[in-house]
């Protein structure tokens, strides 16, 4: 299976940090310096956001593998969300926003059924990726040598929570529409009987 742009994208954003945070760390081993302390803690904070991202998305995609109960109270869609998806002009957006794993999402290659259940999987991959954005604030309060760099922790923490929430947002968004499609096919298909 080709890899999306967006998964490549991911891959080469976690290596590129990796490579960032470990020449920024010798050149503080070698030229000593707060600079390179600064520039190690960033890239490694970095690299924990692109690879916590493909981790949790491995973990959840092998638990979800045989289906998700997508019409749990969880997944369902509130009035009020509806509101604030209208006043947000989801429907302008969403489709300037890359998709990680297209066929996934492809009415040509699964059933509504299906998409639906992807889409329950992939909303809960960016919830516990929402979560999981705020750990390296956490761990930057608890232990007394990162608190000097609270700032970076804030800052890239909340940049990565807030890309996550838009696609938790796309999610709940386009879902119901796809119930109606399922629930239209059902209605189709009894009335053929």
């Amino acid at each position: 299976m080709k890899k999306s742009g967006f998964q490549q994208f991911m891959e080469k954003g976690a290596l590129f940090s990796l490579a960032a945070s470990a020449v920024c760390l010798c050149c503080r081993l070698i030229f000593g310096g707060s600079v390179w302390v600064a520039l190690t803690i960033t890239f490694t904070t970095v690299l924990y956001h692109f690879a916590v991202r493909i981790a949790v998305g491995a973990v959840v995609d092998h638990i979800t593998a045989s289906g998700v109960i997508y019409n749990r109270a969880w997944f369902r869609q509130s009035r009020a969300e509806s509101f604030v998806y209208r006043l947000l002009r989801v429907h302008r957006w969403k489709l300037k926003i890359p998709t990680y794993t297209p066929e996934k999402f492809s009415l040509k290659q699964n059933t509504p059924e299906q998409v639906v259940c992807n889409m329950c999987a992939a909303e809960l991959i960016h919830e516990v990726n929402f979560l999981v954005s705020f750990l390296p604030v956490v761990l930057s309060i608890v232990i007394p040598f990162l608190n000097s760099t609270l700032i970076v922790f804030v800052l890239t923490s909340s940049a990565a929570a807030l890309f996550d929430l838009v696609f938790v947002v796309i999610q709940r968004y386009n879902r119901p529409r796809m119930m109606k499609l399922i629930g239209s096919r059902k209605y189709s298909n009894n009335a053929m009987k």
